[in-house]
C-alpha cells in the first residue's frame, strides 16, 4: 500500500504547498466561485443574479462530486459556495462535505437571512473553513432599503452572525462580514469595522459596482444609481478609507492594504480599473449548471463536466481567448478576484492569505444577541445621525 505523504495528512500544509506552486507558475487556478444556485430570498438593488434563477439548472450531488474532482485535478485550493443564496438549497451541507472530502478549502458566502440554527450547525459540522456574511449598515431601515426587505432583516442577520460566532470556533476557521460601500453607508465604514470585530468577524469592504442601465442579460450587477457615491460623498469616503488603512494593522480587516488603496483610487477615478486581472487563469466562476466563465460578469462558455475540459482549459487557444476577454473588459474591483491577483503578485498579500489557512481563530468569550444589539446601538449614537433612506 502506498504511504501517505505529509500533505495527505495535513490539509493546511497541502493547501499551502498548492498555493506556493501557483505562486511560482501563475498559471494554476487556485480560487473558484461555485454558484450553487441563482435562487435568492432577497432582491438587493445592486444585484441582478436573482432575476435569472432557474432551479432546473442546478447540479445534483453526483454531478457536484465530479465537479469537485475536476477542480482538485486542476490545482484549485479554495472554493467559495455562492449564489444567489446557497441556503436556498436544502442539501448545502452535503455539497460542502463533497468539496471538503476532495481536500479543498471551502468557504460559504451567505446573506444569513431566515436560516435556522439547525441549518447553521449542519453547515459548520460539514467542515466549512470560512463564512462570509453580508451586512451593509448599522441601521435596520437602511439594510431593508438596500435589500428590498423589511426592518426585521437586519436583526435576523445579526442573530445568525452571533450563532456562527459562537458555534464556529475551531482552529483555522475564519468569519467575515462583507460590506458593499455605497452612498448610504460611506460614513459608517470605521464603525462597521468595530462592529465586525466585536462579533468575532473580520471586516471586508468592496465598492458597490453598478450597471449603467438595466437591460436584459445582466450577469451580476444591476442598475441602482441611488447607491452611487456622489461628489458630495468623496471627502467622507477618503476619510473613512484612511481610517481603515490605519486600522488594517490590527488584523481585524480581511482586505489587504493594497486592495484598500486600489479601491480608494478606483472610486475616486469613477471606476477606472487600476489592478491586474487574472480571470480565467488564477480564478474563475462556475454557474449552477456547472458551466465555466472567467468571471461572473461573463456568460458561461463551456461545461466543467464535459469530457476533455481540463485539456481545453490548458490549451493556448483558450488562454488567448480569455486574454482577449480581459482586454475588452472595463475592469472591476471585486475583492474575490483582485485579492487573488494581489496575493500571487505581491509578497505582503501572499503572506496574509497563507496566515488565514494556518492561523488560529481568535479566542474570545461567546456573545449574546442582546450584547450585539446594544453595541450596535452605541455605534449609532457615536455616528450621530439617524437612518438615511433615499426616496422611492
Amino acid at each position: 500500500m502506498k504511504a501517505n505523504s505529509p500533505f495527505d495528512l495535513h490539509p493546511a500544509m497541502r493547501a499551502f504547498y498548492r498555493l506556493t506552486k501557483a505562486l511560482l507558475t501563475r498559471r494554476q487556478p487556485v480560487y473558484v466561485i461555485y454558484e450553487v444556485t441563482d435562487r435568492c430570498n432577497l432582491r438587493c438593488r445592486m444585484c441582478s443574479v436573482w432575476r435569472r434563477a432557474k432551479r432546473q439548472d442546478e447540479l445534483g450531488l453526483d454531478q457536484i462530486e465530479t465537479l469537485a474532482g475536476r477542480l482538485y485535478d486542476m490545482g484549485v485550493v479554495v472554493v467559495s459556495l455562492s449564489g444567489g443564496e446557497p441556503f436556498m438549497r436544502d442539501d448545502l451541507p452535503e455539497i460542502a462535505q463533497i468539496f471538503k472530502r476532495k481536500g479543498l478549502i471551502t468557504r460559504l458566502m451567505t446573506n444569513a437571512v431566515d436560516v435556522s440554527e439547525r441549518k447553521i450547525r449542519a453547515i459548520v459540522d460539514a467542515g466549512i473553513d470560512s463564512v462570509s456574511i453580508s451586512l451593509n449598515t448599522l441601521f435596520p431601515e437602511e439594510e431593508a432599503y438596500i435589500c428590498r426587505s423589511d426592518n426585521s432583516l437586519w436583526g435576523k442577520v445579526v442573530s445568525n452572525m452571533v450563532l456562527f460566532s459562537n458555534i464556529m470556533r475551531r482552529r483555522g476557521s475564519l468569519l467575515v462580514m462583507s460590506t458593499c460601500v455605497s452612498s448610504i453607508n460611506v460614513d459608517q465604514l470605521p464603525l462597521l469595522e468595530e462592529f465586525a470585530s466585536f462579533m468575532g468577524f473580520r471586516a471586508n469592504f468592496m465598492p458597490t459596482e453598478l450597471a449603467p442601465k438595466r437591460k436584459p442579460g445582466l450577469r451580476f450587477s444591476d442598475c441602482a444609481p441611488e447607491l452611487e457615491l456622489s461628489v458630495a460623498n468623496r471627502t467622507t469616503f477618503i476619510n473613512s478609507m484612511n481610517i481603515l488603512l490605519q486600522r488594517r494593522r490590527r488584523g481585524t480587516i480581511l482586505n489587504s492594504a493594497r486592495f484598500l488603496r486600489e479601491m480608494r483610487r478606483f472610486v475616486l477615478q469613477n471606476g477606472s480599473h487600476c489592478g491586474i486581472c487574472d480571470a480565467g487563469t488564477l480564478y474563475f466562476t462556475v454557474d449552477p449548471a456547472g458551466r465555466f466563465s472567467i468571471c461572473h460578469e461573463f456568460k458561461p462558455e463551456d461545461s466543467l463536466l464535459s469530457p476533455g475540459f481540463i485539456s481545453r482549459f490548458d490549451s493556448p487557444r483558450f488562454q488567448d481567448h480569455w486574454r482577449e476577454l480581459r482586454r475588452a473588459c472595463p475592469g472591476c474591483m471585486h475583492p474575490c478576484w483582485m485579492e487573488v491577483s494581489n496575493t500571487f503578485r505581491h509578497i505582503g498579500p501572499f503572506a496574509q492569505t497563507a496566515s488565514h489557512f494556518v492561523g488560529n481563530y481568535r479566542k474570545r468569550k461567546p456573545i449574546t444577541v442582546k450584547e450585539a444589539l446594544e453595541f450596535a446601538s452605541s455605534l449609532r449614537q457615536r455616528l450621530g445621525r439617524g437612518p438615511r433612506v433615499p426616496a422611492g
